[in-house]
């Protein structure tokens, strides 16, 4: 009598199992096939463990014997919490990913506002500065000689802070696009964007007597105007901060490392003190006067946005007084 409650048992539950399981195919969405499945061998283990239920009836025996029946009900019990727990575990993970969902379109939004907002404001405050510009510049030329020296380098310090405040601004607005000025494109040949790079540079090169040596470079996957971007800033930054009592001397080149393209800007200048390093890819940061080495202190925190956008990282290696390397990854594919 025993063996046939428990039989009975061990039936209900397994159809139980395949009940619930069946219950959650509507709910599978891109698991269907997953819950289709378990949901149809659980209703085979079911339809067996029925026959044997009716063949013991059939037959007017008491089914199998106890310790069969008593594991088969365990395991039955075992499926129906399996099933109950996936059941929970798909739950919990469609409010996770209804969550992000959420949280990155949200973020989408706020970077749309924000690429506006960036547009907006260097466009409202770009007027204002090329009316001071235009009017320092025509009171300059209408006063003449009548300015005296004081006066004359005041205007001249006006001139120049608009100056500087246009570049932050362009810089700003450059900064706020990366990542949403192109769609990248597979088989980017890098030894044309570093040669029009270059070309970019071929006054500052010319001025400073640099020596510029290139290896062969990979191509990649990657927005052509950021990555050409990218080489401008470090070998720009190379030319600015080379050293005063020797010739500049800058090396690009790259080697292939597992999964990964690994380029290298070396230069002999004046190097940078290790407590730096991190310091020197922040927004605004500065480690000289402005009349020293003049800039926005964009470059790098621009160029490490950019490596960063197309799945890679950028560092440096440096001394002072002996020259900085800086390094950077994009992937192969």
């Amino acid at each position: 009598m025993l063996t046939s409650v428990v039989l009975v048992l061990s039936v209900l539950l397994q159809a139980l199992a395949a009940f619930l399981s069946l219950r959650r195919i509507r709910q599978s969405g891109q698991h269907l096939w997953a819950w289709g499945c378990l949901s149809s061998a659980l209703t085979l283990m079911a339809i067996r463990r029925l026959i044997s239920l009716y063949d013991a009836i059939d037959r007017g025996s008491a089914g199998g014997n106890l310790p069969a029946e008593v594991t088969a009900l365990a395991i039955s019990l075992l499926m129906v919490g399996g099933v109950i727990g996936l059941g929970r575990l798909l739950d919990a993970v469609e409010r996770q990913r209804a969550e992000l969902d959420r949280v990155v379109n949200e973020l989408k939004r706020s970077n749309k506002e924000l690429e506006q907002f960036a547009y907006i404001a260097s466009h409202d405050l770009n007027e204002p500065l090329r009316m001071i510009s235009s009017y320092l510049g025509l009171i300059e030329r209408r006063l003449g000689d009548r300015l005296d020296g004081e006066i004359k380098e005041f205007m001249n310090y006006a001139l120049d802070g608009a100056t500087r405040m246009r570049a932050l601004i362009d810089g700003l607005l450059e900064y706020s696009r990366v990542g949403r000025k192109g769609e990248p494109r597979d088989g980017l040949d890098l030894n044309i964007l570093l040669a029009e790079a270059l070309a970019d540079l071929k006054p500052a090169i010319t001025q400073a007597d640099a020596e510029v040596t290139v290896d062969n470079l990979p191509t990649v996957r990657g927005v052509e105007s950021e990555l050409r971007r990218t080489f401008l800033n470090l070998i720009g930054n190379a030319l600015k901060f080379h050293a005063k009592d020797r010739k500049p001397k800058i090396h690009v080149s790259a080697t292939a490392k597992e999964g990964v393209w690994e380029f290298l800007v070396a230069d002999n200048g004046i190097g940078i003190e290790p407590k730096h390093f991190e310091q020197i890819f922040q927004m605004f940061k500065r480690l000289h006067g402005q009349s020293e080495y003049p800039g926005t202190g964009l470059g790098l925190t621009l160029a490490k946005r950019i490596v960063d956008t197309h799945g890679g990282r950028i560092w440096i290696e440096s001394q002072p007084g002996q020259g900085s390397t800086f390094r950077f990854t994009l992937p192969k594919n």
